[in-house]
């Protein structure tokens, strides 16, 4: 992780629409990531996550995480 050292800028963020469903066995977990600059509250990208749960003896572990940027819809 050092080759990161100083290349991670420091964001405040919120977790908009969270939402979790449950099917059997594994729970899917969404969310959007909206980032911003903590001094002056400019909006500073945002992210769609999804994670993906299995049940262990302790709670629910995150098995798979997804991270896709925003993107326009195409033109028709």
């Amino acid at each position: 992780l050092k080759g990161f050292e100083g290349n991670i800028p420091n964001l405040a963020y919120e977790l908009v629409d969270p939402s979790a469903d449950v099917q059997g066995e594994i729970a899917i977990f969404t969310f959007v990531i909206e980032n911003s600059d903590p001094e002056t509250g400019e909006p500073a990208g945002s992210w769609y996550v999804t994670n993906i749960l299995s049940p262990t003896e302790d709670g629910w572990e995150v098995i798979h995480t997804h991270y896709a940027l925003p993107s326009d819809p195409p033109e028709m």
